[in-house]
């Protein structure tokens, strides 16, 4: 599957460098300790924000989608896509990036 390489080039400029870029569910994954944060999914950025996050996400006033990566009705509890409109400036763009890192280092390594 194919990923905004514009976007994949940005969150490598502006990820932490202790995170390990690699492929997950056809996108391409930034993880920390083994543990997916974010990532890019066709031209959306991809964050695991953990399944409290769920509760009023989703709307259109939020910019976030659940993500549900075989497009069979069930997504992944604490897994959003972010619209691109949200993500287009680096200000938004690093706000998601480290919103997602926060949840990432709540888990255990792997």
């Amino acid at each position: 599957m194919a990923y905004d390489e514009v976007l994949a080039g940005r969150l490598r400029d502006l990820a932490p460098p202790e995170l390990a870029e690699k492929n997950v569910f056809g996108a391409r994954c930034w993880v920390l300790d083994g543990n997916m944060a974010f990532g890019v999914h066709d031209d959306a950025l991809l964050v695991r924000l953990g399944p409290d996050a769920a509760e009023g996400a989703g709307d259109a006033t939020d910019g976030l989608t659940p993500f549900d990566p075989m497009g069979a009705g069930k997504p992944m509890k604490g897994w959003f896509l972010v619209s691109p409109d949200d993500v287009a400036e680096d200000d938004g763009l690093t706000a998601w990036m480290e919103r997602a890192l926060a949840f990432a280092r709540t888990l255990p390594p792997k």
